[in-house]
């Protein structure tokens, strides 16, 4: 009998197989709004990137299903228009996949209009790009939430109010965002979390000669920080002192933070690069910090084979923003294998940032001492490939 329920539950939850439902010109429905009425958990939506879809905003709801962008990528313009006052779509599905799709032009009443506003279950977010958008992406926060960003590009979000930003995560169980490019934040963070869980991986964190942000990176109340192998440059323009910050908002249970090889750029003439909350302990190795500053402040801090001058290390091309290794550069084989001896390593290593760079997979050399910073020496040989989490 009890055989017999779990079956007809199964049956009842989800259909046998997963439709593609078609969206644009020769699609089964002209917008994404639509097939957001009819979709059914297991459903796989396609979009079509010849379609016109401005001013069409959406409300999903359903668990496990796929909204993919085809033949290019679908630009999803706001246009004046929100779902709920919120954005352009609010997400509130388990196990939701977003690939490929372009959010434009997010603008709501509060300010806090969002590409996408994600309010329950599980996403992850794949080879998208969040423009000129008040916020990228904008969370909730909950049990069991859990946040993946991959592949990705945030270019000019945020109101310039300081309180909206490319990414804030609310108190999500998880966030995860890997090999993704983050440029011009409007006076916010590129990415703000209060996740218990954050890994801020290969990722690519600038300003540019325009950019305004606040912090490059703020993980707001702790949690478990990884912030590993970006390319994190703060502007002549910034807004705030600080490159990166921790736990200065209040903490939630576990306060540590892995800040490990990373290229840390200040540009301007004076800077703090990590500050950390009273309480908090970072283990800080194999990184580079090129400008002028102190390098922590507050917290306690592990401090092991990082390098910082005014001058850069032997990067390649710093003005054309190329932050790769010479061969000559006193970086090379100067750091420690981290990823062998720290507790709780996720199967973490390292690889040059992307998002140019396929997430998934990293690479040192095992021949030496890994190199200081977030790339590895061309000169290096090759290593075994690493899976991520």
């Amino acid at each position: 009998m009890r055989i017999m329920c779990l079956l007809a539950c199964a049956l009842f939850a989800a259909p046998l197989w997963a439709r593609v439902i078609s969206v644009g010109p020769e699609g089964a429905f002209s917008r994404p709004s639509e097939a957001a009425r009819v979709v059914r958990p297991g459903d796989v939506v396609e979009i079509d990137a010849r379609g016109d879809y401005r001013g069409d905003v959406a409300v999903w709801r359903v668990d496990r299903i796929t909204l993919r962008g085809v033949n290019g990528r679908p630009v999803l313009h706001a246009a004046g228009r929100s779902a709920q006052g919120k954005g352009i779509w609010v997400i509130r599905g388990r196990d939701v996949v977003v690939e490929n799709i372009a959010f434009v032009g997010a603008r709501v009443a509060d300010k806090n209009g969002a590409g996408i506003r994600f309010e329950r279950g599980s996403l992850t977010v794949r080879n998208c790009l969040f423009q000129d958008n008040e916020n990228g992406i904008l969370t909730a926060g909950g049990a069991g939430m859990r946040l993946r960003v991959e592949a990705s590009e945030f270019i000019d979000n945020g109101a310039g109010d300081g309180y909206s930003h490319h990414l804030y995560a609310g108190r999500l169980e998880r966030l995860e965002v890997i090999g993704s490019r983050f440029l011009r934040a409007r006076i916010g963070h590129h990415i703000k979390s209060r996740a218990q869980y954050s890994l801020i991986a290969y990722n690519r964190i600038e300003d540019g000669r325009e950019g305004r942000s606040s912090y490059l990176i703020d993980l707001s109340e702790g949690g478990e920080g990884w912030v590993v192998g970006n390319l994190l440059v703060q502007g002549m323009g910034a807004e705030n002192r600080t490159l990166v910050a921790f736990a200065l908002e209040g903490q939630k249970g576990v306060v540590s933070l892995f800040f490990l090889n990373n290229t840390v750029v200040n540009q301007r003439r004076w800077g703090t690069y990590l500050r950390l909350g009273k309480g908090s302990l970072a283990w800080v190795i194999n990184n580079i910090f090129a400008g002028r500053g102190r390098l922590t402040q507050g917290g306690e801090v592990v401090m092991r084979h990082n390098l910082s001058h005014p001058v850069p290390p032997g990067f390649q091309d710093p003005r054309a923003g190329d932050y790769r290794l010479r061969p000559d550069s006193r970086a090379v084989d100067q750091g420690e294998p981290w990823y062998d001896t720290l507790p709780g390593n996720p199967g973490l290593c390292c690889q040059p940032p992307g998002p140019e760079d396929a997430p998934g997979a990293v690479a040192r050399p095992r021949h030496g001492p890994p190199d200081v910073g977030a790339w590895e020496s061309e000169t290096a040989l090759p290593s075994p490939r690493l899976r991520l989490p």
